[in-house]
Order: C-alpha cells, then structure tokens, then sequence
C-alpha cells in the first residue's frame, strides 16, 4: 500500500514537471483593472478596464525565459517558478517594471489559467501604478 502510493506521489510530480517544462505560449485577456497616479500630489486610483491582450510567448520555466507581445511590441522577460504558479517579469525599454503571474488553473477554471498583471511605470508627470485581472488561454 505505502509502495502504491509513493509510486502514485512520484509518477505525477514527474508528468507535472514535464508537463510544465515544455516551452508554452498563453494570450492573456483582462477585464478588470485599476490604476494610479498622483497628479494631484496624493495617489488617487480608478477603476480601468481597458488593458489590451497581452501574448507570452516561448515561456520555457525551466530555463526563466520568454517573450512577452504586446501592442507596443515584443521584449525579452524572465520567467520564475512559483507553486502552481509562475511569474513573468518585464523590464520596459525605459526601465520601469512589469510582473504577470500566471495560475495553474484548477478545477473551476477548466482550462484557462487566472492571470494577474501589475504595471509598475513612472512617467514623468509621476508615478503611474495599475493592476489587472483576468484569464490566459494556453495556445499550444
């Protein structure tokens, strides 16, 4: 019986990490959001609702890289793995900072995966925060 179930225990973290090591693409959509700016000295957030799609392309965990396409272009990001999770970040030609992660989906969520993505951008009028919420679509 124990020989059983450590066979079981050992069988799924190898498909899990095979399944998970490939090289994979996602095409992110979000519909809920929220940004910040202090133009008036304090931050004051809204709610935004129009963040465009984003692509992760050639998301290969194992090695923490990839590609992110987005309306603007494409860049380079770094991939890190996290538990039933995995984290994308984007340094933007201008330095500020990116970061999605991406959830493994469970049963609730079939086959889409929960997405949060945080914009950490500073302009020059000042700070200009937002974050977005949705769900990401394995393309291959």
């Amino acid at each position: 019986m124990k020989v059983n179930n450590l066979f079981r225990i050992v069988l799924g973290i190898l498909i899990s990490t095979n399944v998970y090591s490939q090289t994979q693409s996602f095409r992110c959509i979000f519909n809920n959001g929220i940004v910040t700016n202090w133009d008036t000295g304090k931050p004051i957030s809204k709610n935004n609702n129009s963040m465009p799609e984003i692509i992760f392309d050639q998301i290969d965990i194992q090695k923490g890289k990839g590609r992110f396409i987005g309306n603007l272009g494409s860049e380079d990001v770094q991939v890190l793995k996290g538990e039933q999770s995995f984290h994308i970040f984007e340094r933007t030609p201008s330095g500020n900072l990116n970061i999605t992660t991406i959830f493994y989906p469970t049963q609730k969520f079939s086959d889409m995966f929960p997405v949060v993505h945080s914009r950490h951008i500073n302009l020059v009028s000042g700070p200009f925060p937002s974050q977005y919420v949705g769900l990401c679509k394995k393309l291959n």
